[in-house]
């Protein structure tokens, strides 16, 4: 079965992207982006050749290349011993601007020269912070640490560029994060949930976002590839057809005519988006409050940044801390002795439909603009108040002197049993 994420893809490339759904997770601004980090090249590579897209990638005598189990294994330090987790690899990238790993070229590796590791491939391309792939391969039946890196290598589409990193993980960063336990709103027992993905996160111009995943996601680092040249018989070799059988200029071809029109329009005018998705990681201090009698919330970022606070977070933070602009909020809360959930949407995205690449454009420029008419004292106490006034839902922003309403384009207030969840209190 195909992603519907993948439908821009051709159909005369097999694709690596065959899992169900069900195991896959459902204008522009130049501003600085010194929070990207500069990608750590171990060794310079500029172009990949055939004897490095051969060779075999293996560890412990187990060959790694094309396995197909769902699931990885790494580590977390508890008392200085690493013990093992398990994780899935996913990636994403915005819908429209999909990419294709190159198979051979993107592994996690254990060496400092990256040259040996867990190989891994798909194809992407369903929006930014929602519907991933899973990977097929780089998933080993046994524990292993957490790799010293990774590198990935793609072709953006609708670019038309090869691009390549070679990433050195943040280990200890991630190996705490993979130890810590926390709630899930939708799980009907009491058990605590962990980390269960790595994601890359792949956009125009070779920007990644490295992030962990599951019922829970935390942008960890970001990171800028480089561009690099790849050879058409190479990718074609990557992906398992014959090069003179569909040449170049068709395949590109194939993935412009499966464009809209208004991408097309970009493509034409060299207009494609460049700092989008690295702005979304720019961060803004400011905390969620409200009127409201809470017992649980989720927000989600425009990052992919995505958490559940039980009313035991919410009682210790006084204010919900956030760190990105959000795209939008889910409330659990009381009123008049009865229980409700309100879904609060300052994405354009609906609920239910497909991410598309300006969903999110609205309310980050909303955030980046109310935080530069800022000094630094009034960041510190910048809220974001959603309020039921006379039955009806308001948001803004405001640092105590400024007051900047938000618009809420879609809201779904859902009446709850008072047994639907045991957590809520």
């Amino acid at each position: 079965m195909t992603n519907p994420a993948n439908q821009s893809l051709t159909n005369k490339i097999p694709t690596n992207n065959s899992l169900p759904n069900d195991q896959q997770n459902s204008s522009d601004d130049n501003t600085d982006n010194s929070s990207v980090n500069t990608v750590i090249e171990k060794r310079p590579t500029t172009l990949i050749n055939r004897r490095s897209l051969l060779k075999t990638l293996g560890l412990g005598g187990i060959a790694l290349v094309g396995m197909n189990s769902l699931s990885a294994l790494a580590s977390f330090r508890t008392n200085q011993k690493e013990i093992p987790v398990q994780w899935f690899t996913k990636i994403y990238a915005p819908r429209h601007y999909g990419v294709y790993l190159i198979s051979g070229e993107c592994f996690w590796y254990y060496k400092e020269q990256a040259e040996q590791g867990l190989g891994f491939s798909t194809d992407a391309g369903g929006g930014w912070r929602s519907t991933g792939v899973m990977t097929s391969g780089g998933s080993p039946n046994t524990p292993v640490k957490l790799p010293l890196g990774v590198r990935v290598t793609w072709l953006s589409t609708t670019e038309k560029k090869y691009y390549q990193a070679n990433i050195e993980l943040p280990r200890e960063i991630m190996l705490a994060e993979f130890g810590k336990k926390f709630d899930f709103e939708y799980s009907t027992d009491k058990s605590k949930r962990t980390f269960t993905d790595i994601q890359l996160a792949l956009a125009p111009t070779g920007f990644i976002s490295l992030r962990l995943g599951g019922t829970r996601t935390l942008e960890i680092a970001t990171y800028q590839a480089k561009e690099i040249d790849i050879s058409w018989d190479m990718f074609a070799m990557a992906n398992h057809f014959k090069a003179d059988s569909y040449p170049e200029d068709e395949f590109m071809q194939d993935q412009y005519n499966k464009l809209p029109a208004h991408i097309k329009t970009l493509v034409n005018k060299n207009n494609l988006p460049t700092h989008r998705w690295q702005d979304y990681s720019n961060t803004f201090n400011w905390g969620l409050t409200t009127n409201l009698e809470l017992a649980g919330c989720r927000i989600c970022c425009v990052n992919g940044n995505s958490r559940f606070y039980n009313k035991a977070d919410i009682e210790q933070m006084g204010m919900i801390q956030q760190t990105h602009a959000p795209a939008w909020i889910g409330l659990f809360y009381k009123q008049d002795g009865k229980r409700y959930k309100a879904d609060i949407r300052f994405t354009e995205q609906r609920m239910g439909a497909s991410e598309q690449p300006t969903d999110d454009v609205a309310i980050y420029q909303v955030f980046k603009q109310f935080f530069a008419s800022c000094v630094t004292p009034c960041q510190a106490t910048t809220t974001l108040a959603v309020e039921l006034d006379n039955n009806e839902f308001i948001a803004y922003l405001t640092n105590g002197t400024k007051k900047q309403k938000l618009a809420i384009n879609q809201i779904k207030i859902t009446p709850l049993n008072d047994d639907d969840f045991w957590w809520f209190i």
